[in-house]
């Protein structure tokens, strides 16, 4: 039995994982073989020396530029929504979009498919993730992977290679979508962004209400203690300074 043999180009090589294609030509006569050779041989030529279309370094930088900042503005908006919903609550979007970014970019740099082994959780336990941070990318990657949510769309992927001036061929696709979920991630870690000035506030109302309970224990252990006596009683006990005064709008 006679086999045809080719080496792959390099670049198609390193894509598949393989450095050669080998057919069996289904023949003992060496005519015949030479034959079916010599055209595989004309078709190789034509299919895989061919210059196939690339997407530059540049192109590449472009894309991750131009879909990092669409996905931020599309993820300040959403915030935005978000904080006048009725028990919004910014450390729980926080935490979400978090695991939501390491996910991204755990998808990025392994794969679609893959899982999060110990490499993985070593690594983000290396950029200082805590044991329940880890965790929660652990379920958010596993999530992702069976909604298909890790997948991105097809035609905003097509879109993005398109807007570099790049050509959209199965090649480019492949190189850009590494690019492509990378912006993804990051634009989704820059949590800081969307929701500091909210959690400044909080932070400053929680510092308030300390400072006045540890200022005023006395008066509000009396206003504990009188809270149930009469209107008339309680006025008393504000002249005497038994209670805090009211404010000014409840006098």
């Amino acid at each position: 039995m006679s086999y045809w043999r080719k080496r792959l180009p390099d670049g198609l090589a390193e894509r598949i994982g393989l450095t050669h294609v080998k057919l069996s030509l289904r023949t003992r006569d060496p005519q015949e073989a030479r034959y079916l050779g010599a055209c595989l041989n004309k078709m190789a030529a034509e299919l895989l020396m061919s210059e196939l279309p690339e997407i530059t370094r540049e192109q590449l930088q472009s894309l991750f530029r131009k879909t990092f900042e669409q996905h931020r503005r599309k993820l300040a908006l959403l915030a935005d929504f978000a904080r006048s919903e009725r028990g919004f609550m910014p450390s729980q979007e926080i935490q979400e979009e978090t695991a939501t970014g390491w996910a991204y970019q755990h998808f990025s740099r392994n794969g679609l498919h893959a899982s999060m082994d110990e490499d993985a959780r070593d690594r983000f336990a290396k950029v200082g993730l805590s044991e329940e941070e880890i965790e929660r990318v652990t379920a958010t990657v596993d999530r992702m992977k069976a909604s298909g949510e890790a997948t991105p769309s097809a035609s905003r992927l097509a879109e993005a290679i398109t807007a570099t001036g790049a050509e959209v061929t199965a090649a480019t696709k492949a190189k850009a979508q590494a690019i492509y979920l990378r912006a993804l991630a990051e634009a989704l870690l820059k949590t800081d962004e969307r929701y500091r000035h909210i959690l400044s506030i909080s932070m400053r109302r929680s510092t308030r209400l300390q400072l006045k309970q540890k200022a005023f224990p006395k008066q509000r252990e009396a206003s504990d203690r009188h809270r149930g006596r009469p209107r008339s009683f309680q006025k008393m006990d504000r002249r005497k300074g038994i209670l805090p005064p009211c404010p000014p709008d409840h006098r």
